[in-house]
């Protein structure tokens, strides 16, 4: 089975990152740290990984780049316990226990400097651009949480139900067998919108939805019933809201998935549409269309940013001997499954 999900987030608190719970690096027995720019083929190589441990019967996580989500981040195999990362900026990782389990995996040195050399200030003022993209982006976010509070200021919430509602969903999830506790989103701005992959980790388990047009409070509703979770001794993988990083959106335990996101075949849905009320429709809904208008901002920065990244790709990908690369590609994965 394959399970997807972002181990870092664009948030309205910043870049979140929790790259280092994707493994225990301590109990790994191959940790492998790719270096290399931007288009030298790091996550087509994990890629290649993945589709591998898959033949072979494993199943993988596949941990996707929150700023390009057609991008790997890093191939996690529990079962051998092996993790490959992507390990530049702006996660940039170094083997805690080098030679031992972990090493670097450097592609960048199948790159041909004399075909770089010539676009120096090209690539800079690229770098610049894009830095200067996310810049924004990050502006436009930091403002979603103050319009956020604004909405959740609207809002008046039947707080017995709402208790009621987290009694119920404990009484299941409590006699629940723990998992990992992976840490992470399963959401990312992206060009085209909101990137959601909270499908994929529903996969063969009963799937309960917190129903409501009001986001904060589902959240906030499935946050409480994790921090239950975790006082009560049951481990279970936690995805965070990109709006609101503090607040988690979906949980998994061994046979359920608890989640305020919208989601096909539902086993349990619990619809709070009667338990909030809306005390001022008008400052609501004016909320709302500034909350969309910075959302599509953000999905407009993130379109530049990428398209920069883009340039920045192509410069490295000329300069790159791909020849030489995959020989060296073919020994790792090798070595990683034997």
């Amino acid at each position: 089975m394959i399970k997807k999900y972002f181990s870092a987030g664009n948030t309205t608190e910043g870049f979140v990152n929790y790259f280092d719970g994707a493994i225990d690096t301590a109990e790994a027995k191959k940790l492998i740290y790719i270096k290399g720019g931007s288009g030298v083929g790091k996550s087509t190589l994990m890629k290649d990984i993945a589709k591998k441990a898959v033949i072979l019967g494993l199943d993988v996580n596949e941990i996707y780049c929150s700023s390009d989500v057609s991008s790997l981040d890093a191939v996690v195999i529990p079962e051998i316990k092996t993790a490959v990362f992507d390990a530049t900026s702006p996660h940039s990782k170094d083997p805690e226990y080098p030679v031992m389990n972990g090493k670097i995996f450097d592609l960048a040195e199948f790159l041909d400097e004399e075909k770089l050399r010539p676009y120096r200030t090209e690539i800079i003022s690229l770098i610049a651009l894009k830095k200067s993209a996310y810049a924004s982006m990050y502006d436009s976010l930091s403002s979603v949480s103050g319009i956020e509070r604004n909405i959740q200021r609207q809002l008046e919430s039947d707080n017995g139900s709402i208790a009621e509602i987290k009694k119920e969903v404990l009484d299941v999830l409590m006699s629940d067998c723990s998992t990992a506790p992976v840490k992470g989103f399963l959401k990312a701005i992206a060009p085209s919108g909101i990137k959601d992959l909270t499908e994929n980790v529903t996969a063969r388990k009963k799937k309960i939805f917190i129903s409501s047009e009001h986001c904060s409070v589902s959240r906030a509703l499935v946050s409480d019933v994790s921090k239950a979770l975790e006082l009560g001794g049951v481990t279970h993988e936690k995805y965070y809201s990109i709006f609101d990083p503090k607040l988690v959106e979906t949980i998994s335990t061994k046979n359920y998935v608890l989640t305020s996101s919208p989601i096909s075949s539902v086993d349990i849905i619990y619809d709070l549409e009667s338990v909030v009320k809306v005390k001022n429709e008008r400052a609501y809904t004016r909320y709302n269309d500034i909350l969309n208008s910075l959302l599509l901002s953000c999905e407009e920065e993130i379109k530049f940013a990428k398209s920069y990244h883009g340039e920045i790709e192509s410069y490295y990908s000329k300069a790159m001997d791909f020849d030489k690369a995959a020989h060296k590609k073919e020994l790792l994965i090798d070595e990683l499954f034997n």
